[in-house]
């Protein structure tokens, strides 16, 4: 950017130009930028897996839904299907109170 600016006061280019490398240099640096971000985030599934698989359930169930649902979108694509007229998608168990998901109205795919 400084580069641009210089030749742009000493007139080598004009400002047509100068715009136009202003915006190749901001797209390039954006493209760096999303290149970094992916190389430092960590995977959700990574942490979980990160103890091995022993006691796996109980770092599952010691998980916030929000991070639940990072390793679940991580690794699957859920399709929540149309429902019949009449029908619930979900519903209550009466016993202990918890959403009971109608697993015919719901894809679940392995993300490859």
């Amino acid at each position: 950017m400084n580069q641009l600016s210089a030749m742009f006061a000493a007139g080598d280019i004009d400002a047509g130009q100068l715009k136009t490398g202003t915006a190749e240099f901001k797209r390039q640096a954006a493209g760096i930028d999303t290149v970094l971000a992916e190389q430092v985030r960590t995977s959700p599934a990574a942490k979980l897996l990160d103890g091995g698989t022993d006691e796996l359930e109980n770092r599952w169930a010691a998980l916030s839904p929000d991070m639940r649902g990072k390793i679940v979108d991580e690794l699957m694509t859920v399709t929540v299907l149309p429902t019949p007229r009449g029908v619930k998608g979900v519903t209550r168990n009466r016993d202990t109170g918890a959403q009971v998901v109608n697993l015919d109205y719901v894809r679940i795919e392995p993300k490859l």
